[in-house]
């Protein structure tokens, strides 16, 4: 029989250990969460065994059941230091941010780093610095990336077993990042 308790305390000394000290803001969680909840483990998937979208592929160091111990809280300290701050979501506008960190977390945040800077006319090397940053603030960008976040699922091998999952989520994020993006538009005419 497995002691959770034991466990979930073994994943919080390891992270802690390792510098997730920092959670994720839980309106952003929140909308992650909508999309990568419980805990799976699809032969299909090559993340293997996955709690709220941190796969046991990303994090071996976590272990089988350091995966299915993860609490929520956890996911959004993991989600915050490797997605969020390695796309420097924060320095964003608030819709491209929430692309940004949801493409980060289901299609990897080497790949969104390079994405945006497609999307936006930067020079796609990887780094997002102050030419990337500015240059994702310019008209298009959100929906040039959105575009190339759909052609990438579409070429995945596995988009006939996740297809369906994979549009679904990107059209409610697509809706999301609309919506913030009318707000922001609302505050600058006020």
């Amino acid at each position: 029989m497995l002691n959770l308790s034991l466990i979930s305390h073994k994943v919080e000394k390891l992270l802690r250990e390792r510098g997730y000290t920092r959670t994720l803001d839980p309106s952003l969680l929140e909308h992650l969460l909508l999309h990568e909840g419980g805990l799976v483990d699809n032969p299909r998937d090559p993340g293997g065994l996955t709690n709220w979208g941190i796969s046991l592929r990303a994090y071996p160091w976590l272990g089988r059941e350091g995966i299915a111990a993860l609490s929520q809280e956890q996911a959004g300290r993991i989600y915050r230091r490797d997605y969020f701050d390695a796309v420097r979501a924060a320095e964003m506008p608030p819709e491209i941010a929430l692309a940004a960190l949801d493409a980060a977390v289901n299609q990897g945040a080497t790949w969104t780093r390079r994405a945006l800077q497609v999307a936006s006319g930067a020079r796609p090397d990887g780094i997002i610095g102050p030419q990337t940053l500015k240059a994702v603030q310019a008209p298009g960008v959100l929906e040039k990336f959105l575009l190339l976040r759909s052609d990438r699922y579409v070429q995945n091998k596995n988009f006939d077993a996740f297809g369906k999952g994979w549009m679904r989520r990107l059209l409610k994020i697509t809706i999301a990042c609309v919506e913030l993006q009318a707000m922001q538009e609302d505050k600058e005419e006020a």
